[in-house]
């Protein structure tokens, strides 16, 4: 838990999504941490995971995989968990 509440919901346009995720790969790459992947855990971080990865790739040229997790198991497609 934090004390600190982070409203995602008011990125709500492709604009806004997109500038936040500019504004993550700046602050992860100003961090200095290394890292290989990015992971946005259910449900409202898997956005920002997404953008922040496509932020990375075109302006600081880290193509690096994302991934998520799910709060309920999987019971469709092609059986993944």
């Amino acid at each position: 838990t934090s004390p600190y509440f982070f409203n995602a919901g008011l990125f709500d346009s492709g604009l806004a999504l997109a500038r936040l995720g500019r504004f993550y790969a700046e602050a992860v790459i100003d961090s200095g941490i290394d890292f290989d992947v990015l992971f946005g855990p259910a449900y409202k971080g898997i956005p920002l995971a997404a953008t922040t990865a496509v932020a990375l790739a075109e302006q600081h040229q880290r193509d690096l995989p994302w991934c998520f997790n799910r709060k309920e198991a999987k019971d469709h497609g092609e059986g993944g968990t």
